[in-house]
């Protein structure tokens, strides 16, 4: 389970192995074995990553399905107040990027 949120959460980031290896101060070797599966990652590693990467530790040992951060005020992940179905929350989803456009758009003008 760990294995594949550490692939995961690198993938959206649009991070290299040897990106993430020099991160979090591992050979890209001994990362790229953690990734895998192939080798289980020690305990401090897994603490490094839920820093790095601001999710529970919950979260990457499959625990809880979404990741929860470590620390909040952040804006990277908010907490739903209910299960929602897959329609919502692909709504929610549509919605919070418009409002990151909207965002960026008043910050363009602002800076005219």
């Amino acid at each position: 389970m760990f294995h594949q949120k550490l692939a995961d959460l690198r993938s959206d980031r649009d991070l290299t192995q040897q990106e993430l290896a020099d991160a979090l101060n591992v050979n890209v070797n001994t990362y790229g074995a953690y990734e895998r599966g192939i080798n289980r990652a020690p305990d401090e590693f897994k603490a490094d990553v839920a820093v790095f990467f601001n999710v529970s530790l919950d979260y990457l040992l499959g625990l809880i399905p979404h990741p929860r951060p470590l620390h909040a005020n952040t804006g990277e992940y908010f907490r739903l107040p209910a299960p929602l179905g897959s329609d919502s929350l692909r709504e929610l989803g549509q919605y919070a990027y418009y409002l990151a456009d909207k965002e960026k758009k008043q910050r363009k003008q602002q800076a005219k």
